[in-house]
């Protein structure tokens, strides 16, 4: 059996991900890092088999992945719409302080 560690694993690609491997559960064994505890339990049910903190986190990082086999890396910056744009206009985006995709992905 693979012990795998799915990190992003409440966005819609890791929440996916999470799923279909803890359908082989004869192979794998998932533990997941996500960022928020009430998701989790919204989306799976219950928060065993995860651990929580943000990828920045180093201490929360090493203890999700030890033991691992397997990694999957879904984490990923996701920008903010600076205020309403106007009617016809593009929106303009922003990532918050500390979450641009050079510290996040």
């Amino acid at each position: 059996m693979k012990k795998v560690l799915v990190t992003g694993a409440t966005g819609r690609t890791g929440s996916l991900v999470v799923k279909k491997l803890r359908e082989k559960s004869a192979q794998f064994q998932v533990v997941g890092l996500a960022r928020n505890e009430a998701k989790v339990k919204e989306i799976f049910g219950s928060t065993d088999g995860f651990f929580f903190g943000t990828i920045k986190e180093k201490n929360v990082v090493e203890k999700a992945i030890s033991g691992c086999d397997i990694l999957v890396i879904l984490t990923s910056a996701v920008p903010q719409i600076k205020g309403k744009p106007e009617p016809g206009t593009r929106p303009e985006f922003y990532f918050p302080e500390g979450e641009s995709p050079e510290e996040i992905d």
